[in-house]
């Protein structure tokens, strides 16, 4: 999922590099979206990520 983050990041960035040949209304528009994209992206990642899940579970200790 962070590689589409990046992904989009760069496109965006191209995008309003590159769009310098489209009515300014447009390209605002098409920038503005990709951002919220971007925005709706970023939440997914914080709300469902879980650090302490991603790595290995606690080890059971032996009781004796």
């Amino acid at each position: 999922m962070l590689l589409w983050v990046l992904i989009l990041g760069f496109w965006s960035t191209a995008v309003s590099v590159f769009s310098r040949h489209l009515p300014e209304e447009l390209a605002a528009r098409v920038i503005g979206i990709m951002g919220l994209i971007s925005v709706g992206f970023l939440a997914f990642l914080l709300t469902t990520s879980n650090r302490s899940s991603a790595c290995c579970p606690p080890r059971r200790t032996a009781t004796t």
